[in-house]
This record gives C-alpha cells, structure tokens and sequence, in this order.
C-alpha cells in the first residue's frame, strides 16, 4: 500500500515500527540473554527456581533496552496507522482535510468574491471614483468578467476555477483602485467629482435636500454618456438604478 503523511487518523491503532536495526539489536541480545542464563548462569545457581528468577531479570533487562534502542533509533519519526491490519505510515493530507470539512469549498470561495462585488454594484461613489473596475475594456476586468461567466461549482477543475475568480478579481479591484478618477476621459474627470460630491450629500440628507442632489448627480453622471458608469435612480435608497450592467 502507498505511504501518506499521517495529520490525523481516528479510529486507526497508532504504532511506530521498529527501525530494523533495533530490531537485529534486539533479537540479538534476547539470544544473548538467553545464552548467558543456559551457559553461565545456570551452573552458578543452586536450584530451578534461582535459575529462573535470574532468567526472568535477565530477559526484563533486554526487554528494557530494546525499548530505550526503540526510541533512541532513527526509524520512521512519524507514527504508523493500522488500517485493516495493514500499516500506513502516511495518510494523504487532502483527503484528511476534505474528510474534516477544513477551509471553505470552492463554492463559497465564489460566493465571497460575489458579494464583495455585489457591495461595490450597489455602492454610487465607488463605481464613479473607480469606474475601471465595471469597464469591460480593461484588461484586468474582461479577466474577472470571464472568470465569472466560466465559473461551474460542479467541473472538475472547480477548485482552480474558484482560485481564478478570486486572483482576477483582486486583480481588477487592485487596478480600477489605483486608477481612480483617472480612468475616466480628461474632460470626464471634473464632472465626475462633483456627481461623485452630489452623491455623498444626497446619500446623507433626506427630503427636498437629497432630491436635488441626486437630481444633479444623475445629471452629471448622464452627461459624460460613459457606458461604465452608473445610471443614477434618486427614487431608489442607493441611488444605483435597477438596471443590469449589459442593459446599458
């Protein structure tokens, strides 16, 4: 049977094998013993029974230093499972871990990175002040956008699939983050600050005060005709309209 490594294993007996060195050493002052009692010791007793106390101390004494040998050797370190009387001395740690249920599958990976990105959707300031993040242009978006679309919980691969969502997704954030502003035409930048300002007082204030900015955010936003920025609803909490990215 294959050897693993050994992380944990239960009901499994735990043992350690006997380097076999320890074990020659063993066998051999056993026989020692033995020899010594029959040659040596016995002539020097005057009864059975002495005979047989000295052999009992004799084979105590090879039994106690077959065991210090036992753990002075340099045998297999890690402990050894009895598995149907068989011994393994390694147990795979993937199938160990999936077994435990450690760490999120690769379908919850996924729900994380959809979430996150879901806040950002519903979040007016950052899709104006980061608007790479939903332009399908860059490079670093198409890839998360891709990584999306070909996400599938049940292929074989779902783990690297998971993986690519993750990487491309930080990846694009990372990015669209570091642009800023800059991102958007020259002549957008100006106009997208004040939509960007209009939003805050909008999303703080209530009544006649919020419909005004978000009136005038709307306006500017829909002014600068850019496809990856968002369409301004003020009848909605967030001011984010209802509307898919691909509808517009």
């Amino acid at each position: 049977m294959a050897e693993v490594d050994l992380i944990r294993a239960t009901p499994a007996e735990v043992t350690r094998p006997l380097p076999r060195g320890v074990k020659a050493a063993g066998f051999a002052l056993l026989m020692a013993a033995g020899l010594f009692a029959v040659v040596v010791a016995f002539p020097l007793e005057r009864t059975i029974g002495q005979f047989l106390l000295m052999a009992g101390g004799l084979l105590t004494a090879a039994t106690g230093a077959i065991l210090g040998a036992r753990q002075l050797g340099e045998g297999d370190p890690r402990p050894r499972v009895l598995t149907d009387g068989e011994p393994v001395s390694r147990v795979d740690e993937g199938a160990l871990l999936a077994r435990a249920g450690a760490g999120p599958t690769p379908a919850e990976r996924v729900d994380v990175v959809q979430a996150a990105y879901g806040e950002l959707l519903s979040d007016i300031v950052y899709r104006i002040e980061n608007s790479a993040l939903f332009d399908a242009a860059v490079p670093q978006t198409q890839r998360f956008q891709i990584a999306l679309v070909t996400w599938d919980a049940d292929a074989p691969d779902a783990p690297a699939l998971a993986t690519e969502v993750e990487e491309s997704f930080a990846a694009a954030r990372a990015h669209a983050e570091e642009r800023g502003l800059d991102h958007l035409p020259q002549t957008a930048r100006e106009p997208a600050r004040r939509a960007v300002k209009a939003a805050i007082t909008a999303l703080a204030s209530a009544d006649a005060e919020r419909e005004a900015a978000a009136q005038a955010a709307a306006g500017l936003v829909a002014g600068l005709s850019l496809y990856y920025l968002p369409v301004i609803d003020p009848r909605t909490p967030s001011l984010v309209a209802a509307r898919r990215e691909l509808d517009r």
